[in-house]
């Protein structure tokens, strides 16, 4: 492989295609590095310094250099080290002047702050706003470029950063907490471009893309790892508001608490989602659920194509019985479906073993994230040794004047169900695959940042994101592959 040193001006200086070895990292939400092992040479020593930079085509990162060191032994002679960090890292170079929240679009929030310390500091908005203004901020080639993502755009966090913390630190975060990546490209005008993303699922649980599936059967995984984990498990999240509303003909204090499914009634994914009928399916086991008994549906959701207004939800026998035990169309606000269901026709051959249908329209491909199944008057309550309770702060939630109770109600329990959607079980599957060209090739069939199916040796699946894909050059030969984290049961794991 060909590697390439370019100046602080980007004028192409020395072509690396002689060491003894080289390690290049590219990452989805973090920054990439690299480490060059080499003997010297005039021009390497010329060029070969800090903060140049270090480019291959092989990579949309560009490297910068950060450390330079020259070792000279008796047995062996002079070596020239070099390492560095991929361009994302001069996010470091700057710190936030403010303390930050984030409540909003993240997208928005992160041009902003990029605006402040990098971009455009001396912004009117910024003077208007009495702000502290330093124009020697500024990186005059330093551009901000929107990912035009649906996906990215409906995103909302809930984050806070102090005084002092490095762009690249809260950066980092906001992606991790947000599953996006993020990007820093040199284009062709030699500006840095700064950009989120989020990658093409190409699991199982779609049919839009074509399948990458990695396993030791196909012989293209060769460590794997499968583990659940229930430390941060919570079920019973109370919640409080500090604005009051009408309760019972009085003002009150909002203070409730929402409860999510108890371990023995947890919902799991049965096969993810299919095509049915023109339908997209998607089918969940839930416990024993008793006649007359109302019980409310929430999850997240995403629409990956087409306009999904209504949802068909179905209550049905175990498969493939089709028996309906309840039916409901839930209204889809703001990336969330909910609604109640009563059970009206029980069967005691299957009813403690129902599945939850969810259909869209065909045409629409739908992901459900995290669903919980939570009881109405007479259903589930966390008690006992079985609850686990999470204090929520519902001070985030602003009631404006134009906000009826209802509304405000509402937006309390979001939060909490956003809670209740990341104090799940964790479950964690990583792996690190070969790069077999005969399956699928690095760059055509699959990205950075793209979520793959992972089977191993107990037929375990497991949908993984790409987030780290390793170039490894040395006199042992040339090794290329992805590493994986999990992207099931919340935040991704850091393990590799």
């Amino acid at each position: 492989m060909e590697f390439r040193i370019l100046d602080k001006n980007f004028i192409d200086r020395v072509i690396l295609d002689q060491y003894e070895s080289l390690l290049w990292v590219d990452r989805y939400n973090k920054c990439g590095d690299f480490e060059l092992y080499t003997p010297p040479t005039d021009e390497l020593l010329e060029y070969a310094v800090l903060g140049n930079y270090i480019y291959s085509k092989e990579s949309e990162h560009l490297m910068i250099i950060e450390h330079q060191e020259l070792n000279t032994s008796f047995e062996e002679g002079a070596r020239l080290i070099i390492k560095g960090r991929s361009i994302e890292s001069i996010l470091d170079r700057r710190v936030l002047w403010y303390k930050t929240q984030f409540r909003n679009n993240l997208e928005d929030g992160i041009r902003q702050i990029l605006d402040y310390s990098i971009i455009d500091p001396t912004n009117a908005y910024f003077v208007n706003q009495g702000m502290y203004i330093d124009e020697d901020r500024k990186i005059d080639n330093f551009v901000f470029e929107y990912s035009g993502d649906s996906r990215i755009n409906k995103i909302v966090v809930n984050l806070e950063f102090e005084i002092g913390t490095s762009l690249l630190t809260v950066i980092q975060t906001i992606c991790k907490t947000a599953g996006i990546g993020f990007k820093i490209t040199l284009n062709s005008s030699n500006q840095f471009v700064f950009q989120l993303y989020m990658g093409i699922n190409r699991s199982y649980n779609q049919f839009t893309n074509p399948w990458v599936v990695f396993s030791k059967r196909f012989n293209n995984l060769i460590t794997d790892e499968f583990a659940n984990d229930d430390t941060e498990y919570k079920n019973a999240v109370r919640i409080v508001g500090d604005k009051k509303i009408m309760v019972d003909g009085r003002e009150s204090l909002v203070d409730m608490t929402i409860y999510g499914t108890s371990k023995g009634n947890i919902l799991e994914p049965q096969g993810g989602s299919y095509q049915i009928n023109d339908y997209e399916q998607f089918s969940f086991k839930t416990g024993k659920l008793s006649l007359d008994a109302t019980y409310t549906f929430t999850s997240k959701i995403e629409v990956n194509e087409g306009t999904v207004t209504q949802v068909p939800v179905q209550l049905t026998g175990d498969a493939p019985y089709t028996r309906i035990y309840a039916s409901k169309s839930f209204v889809i606000q703001n990336g969330r479906i909910t609604g109640t269901l009563k059970v009206v026709q029980p069967d005691p051959d299957y009813d403690d073993c129902l599945h939850l249908r969810v259909y869209s329209g065909s045409g629409n491909i739908i992901t459900l994230t995290n669903p919980i199944f939570t009881p109405g008057d007479t259903g589930f309550v966390a008690k006992g040794l079985e609850r686990r309770e999470f204090y929520q702060d519902g001070s985030s939630v602003e009631k404006s004047e134009e906000m009826t109770d209802d509304e405000y109600l509402a937006q309390l329990q979001d939060l909490a169900y956003d809670t209740l959607d990341s104090k799940i079980v964790q479950i964690k599957v990583n792996g690190t695959a070969v790069e077999d060209k005969v399956s699928y090739t690095y760059g055509t069939d699959y990205h950075i940042g793209d979520i793959v199916q992972v089977e191993n040796d107990f037929g375990i699946l497991g949908t993984m994101r790409v987030t780290e894909f390793i170039t490894s050059h040395s006199t042992s030969g040339l090794e290329m592959y992805p590493t994986f984290t999990s992207t099931t049961g919340g935040e991704e794991n850091d393990d590799q």
